[in-house]
């Protein structure tokens, strides 16, 4: 381990750092910190020369600490005064070009800080004149107390002093722990050292970084590994796998099930349940695109996920078995009887199991699901408890059948039907908060529909790479199988609009011109653009716009609750035109299922170009007497999002086609015969205007009873 003496800032390496007292220093890195390399070359230089030179940075017996940077210098410079030999900084102290010492030092990171003799918070953003009691204080806004590594620099040491911008003292953890709680939430008897860290739930102590940032996503594992005392292998690339890495290294070393309690907010009650959940008839392929992934699986994305979840208590296993009975009663609005809690309090106790497999979590859990042998919805109650002291349990949906494996995702969620119309559950629930209430009526020996209790071996998805989960696997979803929704961008391609000006029409924008921003398409407006022939004055319009049905928003998948993205809805469009032709303007006619609320064809439903052919995407013909017009909607970038005021999530970039073609000449032939004759009848005076108001009246009946019969 390599150690900075504090007299001169020279890098000494000791094999062990047993019986070495050091200060250790925490501090938010800035842009550019002294590395290894540079303080072994400042030494270099320092001893090179026998004598000064005007190219040389030093001369013999010069002091390197006069050179190094200038956190580095003060660090020394403070300790010294403190009385201290050696410190060790983060920086510079092990060489980042090696991958092994890398790894080392990133593993052993919770030793180095628990092991220094004191730790100095360095707190470049609070002058030296700040009141940190004070509310509002440059103290309590910080940057370093909203960074990821720093939670464990700060739990770790049994010291910390928080030093000014200028290396004065503001404070210390043992002398104010009440106002460090304050600050980040975290128990007093965590700070004392009073407790062991693994005392305290796993939701809790992920909820403390719930609102930390790292510069590497990597990182908002690695900063927690000596906080769990756990290890991994370092691999930066690996992106948000790191943390589900950490949490399946947390599942082996620890029978904590509040790991799997985060995004607490998605939660219903058992009235919510008993209400709303529709257990007999819930698809066993929830597929839709309103539902993020990331939210049907075990664990968690990012630690943000963890922001409500710093109530959540662990339970023993005899106390899982009691919670278990409690439960059941109270899905079946009874109360649990005395024997059935005389043999769960009785030994030897049935015992949970998680373990990962290339299924999916293995899990033995008390497992509680309707009587009826059909649903395919179920609660497994896990070993935490909530807030108010409620026992939580996980919402679990069977999936269909995958290579002969009942594999389950986590959460029931919003599901239309072919109509378009919501199962009877509205929104997004993975737990149901339990209580048993004084309320509930005595055991009845018959329902129609009662719960049952059983302890039994589930295999639950656990990441949206989990086998049987492929097509939810939201950006890795088939291109071709991809909804087309909104907010979104539509870019319309130049090489397009040159073969419409080649035909005579120009757009009524410049559409040329936004191409690199797109044209929104956002919930709540609708999107027109007219294209105009330059001789003939014909033209025709199109007109995008998104579907009136209530949408799902998506949940914000490790962002901050506070900003919920947008609610994704389906996209229409039509054309209209005028060919300044008899018969020939108006709307075309288009074939499709109509959506039950906006009552248009989504371009969902438009006809899917065959990838095998060389292209993707949703195309529908619109015929006109003498043009037939051909629009294409092709999704090019998923990831993107509208810009400005507007960001926030969308269903990306599509490139719009459209392709003008002639028609052979017909006796100005109308797109909709049957409504051009009785428009001739009309010129010609055939139509009897009684009869007409008649039609109308029948014509408007008929629409108001489909849409009553549709809403049945």
């Amino acid at each position: 381990m390599w150690f900075l003496r504090t007299d001169r800032a020279e890098l000494v390496y000791h094999s062990s750092s047993e019986g070495i007292v050091y200060a250790i220093l925490s501090h938010v890195w800035g842009p550019s910190e002294q590395s290894f390399q540079d303080i072994q070359e400042l030494h270099r230089r320092c001893s090179r020369f026998s004598h000064p030179t005007p190219n040389s940075a030093s001369a013999a017996g010069d002091n390197p600490r006069s050179h190094a940077d200038a956190k580095v210098r003060n660090f020394c410079i403070y300790a010294e005064a403190a009385g201290y030999e050696w410190v060790w900084v983060d920086t510079c102290c092990f060489d980042k070009s090696s991958s092994a010492e890398l790894s080392e030092a990133i593993n052993s990171m919770f030793t180095y800080y628990a092991n220094a003799d004191v730790c100095y918070a360095f707190l470049e953003d609070v002058p030296d004149d700040d009141d940190p009691e004070r509310i509002g204080s440059a103290f309590r806004q910080s940057r370093w107390f909203t960074r990821g590594w720093t939670l464990q620099e700060l739990i770790a040491p049994i010291d910390v002093v928080f030093l000014s911008q200028n290396w004065m003292p503001l404070c210390s953890k043992c002398a104010a722990p009440g106002l460090v709680r304050e600050v980040t939430g975290i128990d007093i008897d965590v700070l004392l050292s009073s407790v062991p860290l693994s005392s305290i739930s796993a939701a809790k102590r992920l909820s403390w970084a719930s609102q930390r940032e790292t510069r590497r996503i990597e990182d908002e594992a690695y900063s927690l590994m000596g906080i769990f005392g756990v290890n991994i292998p370092i691999m930066y690339g690996e992106g948000r796998r790191a943390f589900r890495r950490l949490q399946e290294e947390i599942m082996k070393q620890s029978p904590d099930h509040t790991l799997f309690v985060w995004r607490l907010g998605q939660s219903v009650s058992t009235a919510d349940l008993h209400a709303h959940a529709p257990w007999t008839n819930y698809p066993r392929k929830a597929v839709h695109a309103e539902t993020d992934p990331a939210t049907q699986v075990l664990f968690a994305p990012a630690p943000q996920a963890f922001h409500g979840s710093r109530e959540v208590q662990s339970m023993s296993v005899r106390q899982l078995g009691v919670a278990a009975q409690i439960s059941l009663a109270a899905l079946n609005m009874t109360q649990p009887t005395a024997s059935a809690l005389e043999a769960v309090l009785s030994p030897p106790h049935e015992v949970p199991e998680f373990a990962v497999t290339s299924y999916g979590v293995r899990a033995r859990l008390p497992v509680i699901r309707i009587s009826d042998d059909d649903t395919s919805i179920a609660v497994a109650v896990l070993a935490c408890q909530g807030s108010e002291g409620c026992v939580i349990g996980l919402l679990l949906h069977e999936q269909e059948n995958v290579g002969g494996m009942s594999l389950y995702r986590v959460g029931v969620h919003t599901v239309y039907n072919d109509i378009g119309r919501p199962y009877p559950l509205y929104g997004s629930a993975r737990y149901v908060r339990i209580h048993l209430s004084a309320h509930y009526e005595q055991p009845v020996q018959k329902r129609e529909r009662h719960f049952v209790l059983s302890w039994q071996v589930i295999y639950i998805v656990y990441h949206t790479h989990s086998f049987g989960f492929g097509d939810l696997h939201g950006i890795s979803t088939p291109v071709a199988s991809r909804s087309l929704l909104a907010p979104c961008r539509l870019f319309f391609p130049p090489y397009m609009l040159a073969r419409l000006g080649r035909l005579g029409f120009t757009p009524d924008r410049p559409l040329s011109e936004s191409q690199q921003g797109g044209l929104s398409v956002l919930p709540h407006e609708a999107l027109e653009v007219m294209f105009t022939h330059e001789r003939t004055k014909a033209a025709f319009s199109l007109r995008v716009a998104c579907c009136l049905r209530p949408a799902v928003s998506l949940p914000n998948a490790g962002r901050d609750e506070s900003s919920p993205r947008q609610p994704l809805r389906h996209i229409w469009a039509t054309v209209d035109a005028s060919w300044n032709t008899r018969g020939s303007s108006g709307g075309a006619v288009v074939s499709g299922r109509r959506c039950y609320w906006c009552r248009e064809v989504h371009l969902d439903q438009w006809t899917a170009l065959d990838p095998q052919l060389g292209r993707t995407g949703r195309q529908m013909v619109f015929p006109f007497a003498g043009r037939t017009l051909t629009l294409t909607f092709s999704q090019w970038d998923v990831r993107s999002r509208t810009t400005g005021a507007e960001a926030g999530g969308g269903g990306g970039l599509f490139a719009v086609d459209i392709e003008v073609e002639e028609q052979p000449a017909t006796e100005h032939a109308p797109e909709n015969p049957e409504r051009a004759s009785r428009a001739d009848r009309f010129l010609k005076g055939d139509a009897n205007p009684t009869s007409r108001r008649s039609s109308l009246v029948r014509s408007m009946l008929a629409a108001v009873h489909q849409q009553v019969r549709g809403k049945r």
